[in-house]
Order: C-alpha cells, then structure tokens, then sequence
C-alpha cells in the first residue's frame, strides 16, 4: 500500500554545492500521499547542474506542500505532479530553478518566489491556477509557460494567473510557446505599476495572454504570500 506521511517542521540541510550526486531534500513520489508543511530546506546543489538537485520533490498526485522556506538548492520546488496544491512557501533568494509545475490540476497559491537568474514559476501543464502570488525580480520570465514536454497537452493551455504581484522580472510573462487558444488567463495582476502590462514602468507580457484588466495595486491576498508563514 501507497505511504501517506506529514513531513512537518523539520530543518533539512544538503550538502551544499557538490559534483557527486543530484540530491533532494525531502521527495514525496511512487504514489505516497500526505502533507509537506513548516521545512526549512537549504544546500540542496549539484554544480554540474545535468540533473535538478531539489529542496522539494513531489511526484505524487494530491500532496499539500505548505508553508516552508526554501533557500539555497538548484531547484528549489519541483511537483510533477496533479492535484497538488503548493500554498504559502518562501523562495526569498532563489537560484536557477526555483518552482516547477509539471502536470495538470494543481493550484499555486500566496507563494513567494524572488531573484532568480532565469524564470521564477515555470510551468508545463493545463488546467493550473496560480493566484495571490508575489513573483519579483527574476532574470528571466517571472512566469513560464512552456508545452514543449507535452504534461497534459501540446498547448500548454488553459492556466489561469491571477490576483497576482508580477514586478522586476526581465518579462513579467512568457506565454510564448502557446500558439493556439485558448490564451493564458492573466486577468486582474498587478504588474507592477497602475497601468498594467506592457506600460511604461510595468513588467511585460510576451505571447497568447490575456492581460487585460489589470489591478493597479498589489492585490490584498498577496499580502500573505510567501514568509514560510501563514497563507490564510
């Protein structure tokens, strides 16, 4: 029979950056169930960097990863998965990779991911909804939508993005690998000035995303987004 486990309030630390081995802080996957909530995961590196050293793995479907900090791993969060749902986590200083959505059904709410060299929340699946977030000053996409692995359809749509904080990122979203409808859903952002995607001082939008209305403040329900803290 599957596991099911609550894996809570534990310091999990990696062995920093090493050549050996690609490893993870804590993986819930072949078929396990259960919660994943109040971690501290850090040091979690592989310098080759051919296969993703995770803080948190998840290859699972219907896993509730909650509320943890994440720092200092390759990839930060990683659910290949569906029916998850990945609320409230901190990913205040990311490095390459630092939340991953490969699969379909899964809700990504009030997390909080900043300052990593590439994209900030990359995603290849359908039907995912991302909401109450606060994704800053990442180098590359603040949001990523991909379909070139194919998890759930070539197009990569439908997803949803809203009631987000989009600000800083080289491009605020990049739908540009969706080439049919329907768009990317990124109605009601605040993208980081009042006047919306695509504005002077604003993030940008590149491909099929419907960005209109926008908000022209940071929506309430980001206000709890990431911290490690409560996402109420």
């Amino acid at each position: 029979a599957a596991v099911n486990a609550d894996i809570l309030d534990n310091v999990v630390a990696g062995a920093g950056p090493i050549t050996t081995t690609a490893q993870n802080g804590i993986q819930v996957s072949n078929g396990a169930s259960g919660t994943v909530q109040d971690n501290d995961v850090s040091g979690n590196n592989y310098t080759p960097a051919t296969w993703c050293a995770t803080g948190i793995l998840v290859m699972s479907d219907g896993v509730l990863v909650r509320s943890n900090d994440l720092g200092a791993n390759l990839c930060d969060l990683i659910a290949s998965a569906n029916n998850t749902v990945i609320e409230g986590n901190n990913i205040a200083a990311a490095l390459a990779f630092p939340a991953t959505v490969l699969g379909s059904n899964n809700v990504f709410d009030k997390n909080y991911v900043n300052g990593s060299a590439y994209d900030g929340v990359y995603n290849d699946g359908i039907n995912n909804v991302f909401t109450c977030n606060r994704i800053t000053n990442n180098g590359g996409a603040g949001f990523y939508f991909d379909s070139t692995n194919n998890y759930g359809s070539t197009n990569g749509t439908p997803n949803t993005v809203t009631s987000n904080a989009i600000d800083g990122n080289a491009v605020g979203l990049d739908a540009s690998f969706v080439t049919v409808a329907p768009a990317i859903d990124a109605q009601s952002n605040y993208w980081g000035c009042p006047t919306g995607a695509n504005t002077v001082g604003c993030d940008t939008a590149a491909g099929n995303a419907d960005v209109t209305p926008s908000v022209a403040s940071v929506p309430t329900c980001v206000t709890c987004a990431g911290g490690g803290g409560d996402p109420d």
